[in-house]
């Protein structure tokens, strides 16, 4: 096994001896300190999937199965070393399509792609037929709001991007105009009017978005439903792979669809007080179809 990715509560691996051509990825929970923990963790979330996320999010939802993995694939593995002492158990995880690009050499590994950006919100790798997008949408939807939230959180924490998210739904032609450079313009029109479809996938998400609103129950304004709010916010934290290859043929999926647990509740209340509190001049408003006012993130 092969770590592809390290998140703060995760790892995801890759079977280098499977040589199938639809590749696989491995999921495995690191939340906790011990096997026992982190399989009862993956099961809940797992069912949490199945049970919750799955029917909002029906075929957009990346392909995945829970699996049980035998310890011996994890000796190599030095993330999961200390787990791996806690018990002699199966490691349960969340196996799931692998969205990577293919590498030019027959590979899987997206890092042998070119990288053409990267910032917290969107990456863009390409092969010499494909291109492929990885988004952070975030609040797509934040009308309720009164401001963008996610370019004032970006304000706020300092961190700059490319592009608005919600430029994708609110002017895909703005939009694609700023991603798609000189080198990538062969993928110009095809993007343009994937974006323009109301159907695509985050046309999808922003109405879920606008239907699991959680604003009023982190300003106070209604009773907090853990169970509502910790579903809202997973439709606000999931990545987006949308890869669109020269011939025209597109295709998107959503990962990252975890069950957040309640103790963020806290941060989440104390993070939209301080959004709140924040001088209007540092808040956010898109102007002209939301679109905003620079290539880069202003304050």
């Amino acid at each position: 096994m092969k770590l592809v990715g390290k998140g703060n509560a995760n790892i995801v691996l890759e079977d280098t001896n499977d040589n199938s051509p639809i590749k696989r990825l491995y999921r495995i929970s690191t939340r906790y300190n011990t096997i026992v923990e982190n399989n009862d963790y993956t099961l809940r979330n797992w069912n949490y999937i199945e049970q919750r996320i799955k029917p909002l999010l029906m075929d957009y939802l990346c392909g995945m199965e829970l699996y049980n993995m035998t310890r011996d694939k994890l000796y190599n593995v030095q993330e999961v070393q200390t787990l791996l002492q806690s018990s002699d158990d199966l490691i349960k995880c969340i196996k799931m399509e692998d969205l990577r690009l293919p590498a030019e050499d027959g590979g899987a590994s997206a890092s042998k792609n070119i990288t053409r950006y990267k910032d917290h919100y969107l990456k863009i790798y390409t092969t010499t037929s494909d291109i492929l997008f990885e988004l952070k949408p975030k609040w797509l939807y934040s009308v309720s709001v009164g401001y963008c939230r996610t370019c004032t959180h970006a304000t706020m924490i300092k961190r700059n991007f490319l592009i608005c998210p919600c430029l994708l739904v609110t002017d895909p032609a703005e939009a694609v105009e700023r991603i798609c450079s000189s080198s990538l313009n062969i993928y110009h029109k095809q993007l343009t009017e994937y974006f323009k479809d109301p159907s695509n996938i985050l046309q999808c998400l922003y109405r879920l978005q606008q239907k699991w609103d959680p604003i009023r129950q982190l300003r106070h304004q209604s009773p907090i439903d853990l169970n509502t709010l910790c579903t809202a916010m997973t439709l606000r934290d999931v990545t987006i792979f949308i890869r669109s290859s020269i011939s025209g043929q597109i295709a998107a999926r959503i990962v990252d669809v975890d069950l957040k647990p309640k103790s963020k509740l806290e941060h989440w209340l104390a993070t939209q007080n301080k959004l709140d509190t924040l001088p209007d001049a540092s808040k956010v408003i898109h102007i002209k179809k939301n679109k905003p006012r620079s290539n880069l993130l202003l304050p």
